[in-house]
């Protein structure tokens, strides 16, 4: 339990930290490329001759001024046509026609409509550039502007915030693989502590509860049965009933780990429902069987068969009367699968994921004619998670179902 506690904590501490780093990461890239977005429009805006939005002034506090002239740009006059028929450059290097042609195409390529007024960012060979198309007489300019330097400060700023948020990540790694131990101490001195109550109460309480009904039957042997003595016998029979499950609980939840092998599932599951079935019954209720013959999981047979009588005697205890409980095992895909349902016309508006919590049951006033102590599911759920299979609550049509998954 404290292992896998541990192991909660940390996984829980690591996800979250990781949500954080991916976050901020995100926020400072995205708020860069932003950034490098304004000032490139800004600066497609002087090259066209327009006036600017004035968002420069941002971007010049994060990046380097850049001034269009040091920039290397092209200007490409195109036809109605948008056939390339002129162009003027300021570049280092003098393109080619064959150059020109490359980035008209790519921005064609790019911007399919020819949409005008629109910042396309391309690339073309090692270079970025970005481009907006603008209406010019009765053709077309195609304004084009190289900002590789920019894109790789994007690039090299993307993979230095990757690698330091790595590198924070296995610091915190490490450093909470040493600390985790003491953050969980306090909870789990609580859970020891909890446990080694409940098993010396346990203790404790059995041997008054033996003496009381000792001397009760002993009353009743010297003056006769009466209501009284009755109703003493019951209610100590029900606490030792509440005290060996209490214990049962316990042990269900210690960290020992089970012995997982090939369980026949049919052969349990008829064994317990043939058990069950007078008990069933008894209670005006019937029980219908749906087991598939040579079902096999790996499980551990005790808790498994603890499992399905719990199920059964919770549905014997909860079905409506006159009412139907069935049990079905079943092979879906490569898992294995048990359901326990029975008629249950009140649970519309039941909150089924609370089913599983130790000591809840539906009728909260624990004033119910109903047995039971709601320690049965608790200890369902505990048995079913340490033989790494998953146990739910659902209702449907007037009848709740338990389902049992397994491998």
């Amino acid at each position: 339990m404290i292992g896998k506690l541990r192991r909660q904590f940390m996984f829980s501490a690591t996800i979250a930290l990781l949500i954080v780093l991916i976050t901020i990461i995100g926020i400072i890239n995205g708020a860069m490329a932003s950034v490098v977005g304004i000032g490139l429009n800004e600066s497609l805006a002087r090259i066209e001759g327009r006036q600017t939005t004035g968002h420069s002034l941002l971007s010049s506090k994060i990046l380097p001024v850049v001034s269009p002239d040091a920039r290397n740009y092209y200007i490409i006059t195109l036809d109605a046509a948008y056939t390339v028929s002129d162009w003027d450059t300021h570049s280092v290097t003098t393109p080619t026609s064959d150059d020109i042609q490359a980035l008209a195409a790519s921005f064609r390529t790019h911007n399919p409509q020819m949409r005008t007024g629109q910042t396309v960012h391309m690339r073309v060979g090692s270079a970025q550039y970005a481009a907006r198309l603008s209406a010019s007489g009765t053709g077309y300019r195609l304004t084009i502007l190289d900002y590789t330097e920019e894109f790789s400060w994007q690039v090299r700023l993307l993979w230095l915030s990757i690698g330091i948020g790595t590198l924070a990540l296995l610091v915190f790694l490490a450093a909470i693989s040493l600390l985790s131990r003491r953050a969980i101490e306090p909870t789990v001195r609580t859970m020891e502590n909890q446990k080694r109550f409940i098993t010396n109460a346990s203790h404790e309480l059995k041997t008054p509860v033996a003496i009381i009904s000792a001397d009760v039957e002993v009353l009743e042997a010297v003056n006769g049965e009466n209501e009284w003595t009755e109703s003493i016998l019951n209610q100590s029979r029900r606490l030792n009933e509440l005290i060996s499950a209490l214990v049962q609980l316990t042990k269900a939840s210690e960290d020992e780990r089970f012995t997982l092998s090939d369980v026949d599932c049919s052969s349990i599951a008829k064994d317990a429902a043939d058990s069950y079935q007078p008990v069933i019954e008894r209670r005006g209720k019937h029980l219908l069987g749906d087991i598939e013959p040579d079902i096999h999981a790996q499980a551990e047979p005790k808790a498994l068969l603890e499992i399905v009588n719990i199920l059964l005697d919770n549905a014997s205890k909860y079905c409506d009367d006159d009412g139907v409980v069935t049990i079905a095992l079943h092979r879906q895909g490569r898992r294995v699968q048990l359901v326990v349902a029975n008629d249950y016309a009140a649970g519309e508006h039941v909150d089924y994921t609370r089913f599983f919590e130790r000591f809840y049951r539906a009728d909260e006033s624990h004033n119910s004619s109903k047995e039971g102590f709601g320690i049965g599911l608790a200890m369902a759920r505990e048995l079913t998670r340490r033989m790494h299979g998953d146990i739910s609550a659902s209702w449907q049509q007037g009848r709740i179902a338990f389902t049992v998954t397994m491998r």
